[in-house]
């Protein structure tokens, strides 16, 4: 996608537009040679007088925002106007300033009214055409540019604004792929750190309760936890801005002891982790961690049981502590963001107080 050449901006599809209006002026060339074959100075006045009205009328018609209705009409009756009088008064050569009728009338919103006004704006060419005199197979050439000019225009038109249309949905999604990353990344780092800091600061406490024992041997070995500890969060947090943090729910598993003991709360972990995709681990490892982190800063648990199970083609997941919970739990950052990813899975979330806090996720599983 990078090789490709950038989208143009609307005012180059406005000039581009504006110069596929002009080149038809190329036509303009017949009665303009006209003109220098006569001889009535008051004829070649009326043809320039034409001319010089013609053509701003018909330029002012092409802009990239289509005008209102009536506005296009009218510049077509005008330009109507123009080229059956100054036929009608200088001849067969002034005849086709009407065919630039059919490309204004391409402008009409309404597919049926333009039809209808290039039906109308050819029949009144081929009369005034007959009556000046015109031969039947130069009326005929005529109304067939006309209306071949109008369809192409039509269909012209079309592609530009599909075109734009097209260019805009991609900006908004590019947007929104962005708006998606940035929310990505947020919920990446509030669950690599709320999980990490909590262990730092359990850690930290748990070390200063060792030296004020004298345990200095034992309060090493936490430091060096710690460090770890402090090196992996670092590990993830760029893993996670550059998109690259593979989370998988058997080593949060595995963690989710070590992490609770810290704070001195005892964890059983059972069942099976078959039938999940690569996506569904990755979110219910979050959910795991999420979940462990909470208890260890907020229950004040003494016990905390991590249940996983299949049940009528969904992989359930429970994570239940006996410590303190209220009874209505409003939900934060970090529930917010277990539900918008489970969501985005076809997973649903709950959630209870009440003897200690449950936390209850589902997600779909492959048999």
């Amino acid at each position: 996608m990078s090789n490709l050449p950038p989208w143009p901006s609307d005012r180059e599809f406005g000039r581009r537009y504006t110069f596929y209006a002009l080149i038809w002026l190329a036509y303009l060339i017949y009665p303009l040679l006209s003109l220098f074959g006569m001889q009535a100075v008051l004829k070649i006045a009326a043809g320039v007088i034409a001319l010089a009205i013609f053509v701003p009328i018909y330029v002012s018609a092409f802009t990239l925002r289509p005008p209102p209705d009536r506005v296009t009409l009218l510049a077509a009756a005008a330009i109507e106007l123009i080229g059956l009088s100054t036929a009608a008064y200088l001849g067969v050569p002034f005849l086709g300033l009407a065919v630039y009728v059919p490309v204004v009338l391409a402008r009409l919103r309404s597919g049926r009214a333009a039809l209808l006004a290039v039906a109308v704006s050819v029949a009144l060419m081929v009369a005034v055409g007959r009556a000046v005199g015109t031969p039947s197979s130069v009326l005929l050439s005529i109304s067939l540019v006309s209306v071949l000019s109008s369809v192409a225009l039509r269909g012209f038109l079309r592609f530009i604004e599909s075109t734009l249309a097209l260019r805009r949905a991609q900006e908004e999604i590019a947007q929104l792929a962005k708006l998606e990353e940035r929310s990505r990344i947020a919920r990446d780092l509030h669950d690599i750190l709320g999980h990490s800091l909590s262990l730092v600061v359990l850690k930290s406490e748990l070390t200063q309760a060792l030296l004020r024992r004298g345990a200095e041997g034992e309060a090493e070995r936490e430091i060096a936890e710690l460090q770890a500890v402090a090196r992996a969060a670092l590990a993830e947090v760029r893993g996670a801005v550059s998109g690259y943090r593979k989370e998988t729910l058997a080593a949060e598993l595995l963690r989710a002891p070590t992490t609770l003991a810290a704070a001195g709360i005892r964890c059983e972990v059972e069942g099976e982790l078959s039938g999940l995709t690569d996506g569904q681990d990755a979110a219910l490892a979050l959910v795991v961690r999420e979940a462990v982190t909470n208890v260890a800063r907020h229950s004040a648990a003494r016990s905390c049981g991590i249940r996983l199970w299949r049940e009528g083609g969904q992989m359930c997941l429970r994570v239940r502590d006996d410590g303190r919970a209220s009874e209505v739990v409003t939900p934060g950052n970090g529930l917010g963001g277990m539900t918008e990813r489970l969501s985005a899975l076809g997973g649903d979330v709950t959630w209870r107080g009440g003897n200690g806090f449950t936390l209850e996720v589902s997600l779909p599983s492959r048999d």
